[in-house]
């Protein structure tokens, strides 16, 4: 049974490490080449590979444990970010990259760079929060503290999929502005300021787990 999330794991790995590694080749297709968009596609480029080698190995002495689950599927969410950088320097060539989420962008932004933006950083995002709620409240065996968190990591589940759709949602082409500039849709919405609330509390929810955990666990945990 552990054969099948082992291949799956380090299919998702693989998949995130190569595509990370397409964002600095955005510095040779883009027309603006900046220390911004070079400093950003590389970083996105170590964090893949560094976590990526983290579930690599991880899986293959702990295939059910969903931390390393959790770890593959944000290597695989950063590697969404790094493509995404790659796919909007080719089709608008003449656009400053990164896009800044609190400044304004161009009125005539193309509507697929506006959609790769918003898909690239939902499924970012998606990995991001996973690994800095459940992957914590999880740690280290993938198990929750107690079946009293069980809420908690549903929430969880839940805020995640909100916070990626409200990312996708706000970099939808009708937007003329980033999501979280003054005047941006991000801004205002209920659902953004929701999303951001739980970016902040989450991780430390999950780590009150993390810590009762440690304080009541046994010896080997």
């Amino acid at each position: 049974m552990s054969g099948a999330p082992t291949r799956v794991i380090r299919l998702a790995v693989l998949v995130g490490v190569f595509v990370s590694l397409f964002g600095p080749l955005a510095l040779l297709v883009t027309d603006v080449p900046s220390v911004d968009l070079a400093q950003f596609t590389i970083l996105v480029s170590i964090i893949a590979i560094s976590f990526g080698v983290v579930a690599w190995l991880g899986v293959g002495a702990q295939p059910d444990n969903k931390v390393v689950w959790i770890i593959a599927l944000f290597v695989f969410g950063v590697g969404a970010v790094g493509l995404g950088q790659f796919v909007m320097a080719s089709i608008s060539p003449d656009l400053a990259l990164p896009l800044d989420n609190e400044t304004v962008v161009p009125a005539d932004l193309h509507p697929l760079v506006a959609w790769t933006e918003g898909v690239a950083n939902g499924i970012g995002t998606i990995g991001f929060t996973s690994l800095m709620t459940l992957g914590i409240l999880l740690f280290p065996d993938g198990h929750l503290p107690s079946r009293r968190w069980r809420v908690v990591a549903y929430t969880f589940a839940c805020f995640v999929a909100l916070s990626a759709i409200m990312n996708i949602a706000s970099w939808a082409p009708s937007n003329t502005v980033a999501p979280f500039a003054e005047d941006g849709p991000g801004h205002v919405s209920v659902f953004g300021a929701v999303s951001g609330l739980f970016q902040l509390v989450g991780p430390l929810v999950a780590l009150a787990g993390l810590v009762g955990r440690f304080r009541h666990g046994d010896a080997t945990e």
